[in-house]
């Protein structure tokens, strides 16, 4: 194996023409050494003198050595100073990246910090926007839109915490890997103090090891004092191409970078700790308003329960009050049908009667009628007839019923006729023709057959005040027994109140308008529900029309058509496919963005 050439570093007297070909960033970057750096330092001076005084001793023994010492340490110098450059750019570079990674970090963090509250800003806004508006509408609020909000809330709570553990375990391991690497420095660190270095070389490290410290002190100023010096100290003892330099670079760069890490770990789980107690100032506020919008949800669900109720109550009220209306319907029409079936009767014996009795009146009257134009044709034979005997009427033989009824009538209105002229004294030469005569002047007719339309006319009037009184009262008698009737019946429906049937009726009737006025509420309210229902079912429809060119959610059931039993399946499948949509735009920036500038120019058209 071959081995590296071994850098000579100069004497102690060229330290200070090495300091002045350092570039302006080095000079800058010194600091104070530390306390072990010191002693390390006194060590290296105290080596460095005694090897000057063995140079000094081996010079005045031979001149020719002294001046190609001069030439090696002046060679020697030259590569330390080039070696010493390039390590300085190499560590500049280094801390130029590590400073760009930390200000991208840095500025990474300040914008997820500055979504996180803009996110946080908007999510109260929709909060109270949808708590305001739920407090407004008093009939169709919803609790739903609150329970969204604290589940959808909750679950960044619990994303927040999983990636605040997932950074705290990090940040562990960062921590043990820095340790780790810390035990490797101070490892390496003893084995280079415990290496012997060599005489000639003992210069150089001193003049690299004075470099070293500064350099490194300011690119990795967060690690500790003790642990720079180790660090500087193995770097100084090591040769500077050599593999354990090399390895002792590459630790510290990512000793450095581990530092930058558990720096940026610290800054995001302060922002996250943050963020969780402002979710926590906030949680109160949440539940309160969670807690008003349930018992709003109670309130309507209650309210809602009693209309059904009474919705109910008034639908059996207003079915009894029919069947009591179609009872009393009934039994006005049977009763009417009774009536009439009765009147119809009493109608048709009244006009049989009727017809007897003129028929009997026609028949009484004809033998009369008869005899007076024969007397006033036949002058003589009536006054050759006996003063007590009418000359008798021609009768039909054939009909001796007929000749009976006009012979009785005949004898009735003579021996009415003679009576009265025997009361006035005229009863010695009384003929039918003389009592036709007097009746006709009695009654001022001037002819017979006006007298006979007259007593004709009385005869009817009289047989129809016979008619109509016979027919009242059996009228009487049967509404006298459907009084009785009714009245025993109202005894079994009332228990023996003294309620009429007109009051009653009245009863009913009231009942039938209470019972007609809660139908007519409830269908009011019936329409109202239904129209509702139809709002609701509308609005159903144009969600799902508007999100139908959305995904259906992976392993999820088919597109529900909208229909009346599956509203709330059409309504959580709008749910998933809004929420799918949501999670994907959360993921683009740019979307985001655009799309919360869409809402807010719609909200601002809307308050416009």
């Amino acid at each position: 194996m071959s081995t590296p050439p071994r850098s000579t570093g100069p004497s102690a007297g060229a330290s200070p023409a090495a300091s002045s070909a350092r570039p302006p960033s080095v000079s800058r970057t010194v600091g104070t050494p530390t306390k072990d750096a010191s002693r390390a330092a006194a060590t290296t001076t105290s080596t460095t003198g005694q090897s000057t005084s063995r140079s000094h001793t081996s010079a005045s023994s031979s001149s020719r050595a002294a001046g190609a010492s001069a030439a090696l340490n002046a060679q020697a110098e030259a590569d330390m100073a080039a070696q010493l450059q390039e390590r300085l750019a190499q560590l500049e570079a280094d801390t130029q990246a590590s400073q760009d990674q930390a200000q991208w970090t840095i500025k990474q963090n300040k914008n997820t910090l500055l979504a996180l509250k803009q996110e946080n800003k908007d999510l109260s806004a929709e909060v109270s926007r949808r708590g305001g508006s739920n407090e407004l509408q008093c009939k169709s609020g919803s609790a739903t839109d609150g329970g969204k909000v604290v589940e959808r809330l909750e679950r960044q709570v619990h994303e927040l915490r999983r990636g605040h553990d997932k950074i705290a375990k990090d940040k562990k391991t960062a921590l043990q890997k820095l340790d780790n690497l810390h035990d490797s420095l101070r490892d390496l660190a003893k084995v280079a103090a415990g290496a012997a270095p060599s005489p000639s070389g003992s210069g150089a490290h001193s003049h690299s090891y004075s470099h070293a410290v500064p350099v490194n002190a300011s690119t990795a100023s967060s690690a500790s004092a003790a642990t720079m010096a180790a660090i500087s100290a193995a770097a100084a003892a090591l040769p500077a191409n050599s593999p354990a330099a090399r390895e002792l670079r590459q630790l510290q760069n990512r000793l450095d970078k581990a530092t930058v890490k558990a720096d940026e770990a610290y800054s995001i789980r302060k922002t996250y700790e943050q963020v969780l107690e402002k979710l926590r100032v906030e949680e109160p506020l949440l539940e309160a308003r969670i807690r008003g919008l349930q018992e709003q949800r109670a309130t309507k669900q209650s309210a809602m329960q009693a209309a059904a109720l009474s919705g109910r109550e008034a639908h059996a009220a207003k079915e009894a009050a029919k069947q009591q209306l179609a009872a009393l319907a009934e039994e006005l029409a049977a009763g009417r049908a009774r009536r009439g079936r009765v009147l119809a009767e009493m109608r048709e014996k009244a006009a049989t009667l009727q017809q007897t009795n003129r028929t009997l009146m026609q028949r009484q009257f004809q033998p009369l009628v008869t005899s007076s134009s024969e007397a006033a044709a036949h002058p003589d034979s009536a006054a050759a007839s006996p003063a007590g005997k009418p000359s008798a009427a021609p009768t039909d033989p054939t009909n001796p019923t007929a000749a009976e009824e006009a012979d009785a009538l005949h004898a009735s209105s003579l021996s009415t006729a003679t009576a009265a002229a025997v009361e006035r004294g005229e009863g010695d030469d009384i003929t039918a023709r003389d009592l036709v005569v007097r009746l006709c002047r009695a009654t001022g007719a001037r002819r017979v057959s006006e007298l006979l339309a007259r007593l004709l006319t009385q005869q009817e009037s009289y047989a129809n005040l016979v008619s109509m009184r016979s027919a009242a009262t059996t009228q009487r008698l049967a509404l006298v027994q459907e009084l009785e009737v009714l009245r025993s019946h109202r005894e079994e429906l009332r228990g023996g109140g003294k309620m009429s049937t007109q009051r009653q009726l009245d009863a009913a009737q009231e009942e039938l308008r209470e019972a007609a006025a809660r139908a007519d509420a409830a269908a009011s309210s019936l329409e109202g529900l239904l129209k509702g229902w139809a709002d609701v079912r509308s609005g159903l429809e144009h969600l799902a029309a508007l999100v139908a060119p959305l995904p259906l959610p992976a392993g999820g059931q088919p597109a529900v058509p909208v229909e009346d039993e599956t509203l709330g399946d059409v309504l959580a499948q709008i749910e998933s496919r809004l929420h799918n949509a949501y999670k994907l735009i959360a993921t683009l920036p740019k979307a985001a963005e655009l799309l919360e500038a869409n809402y807010a120019a719609l909200r601002a058209d809307t308050g416009a």
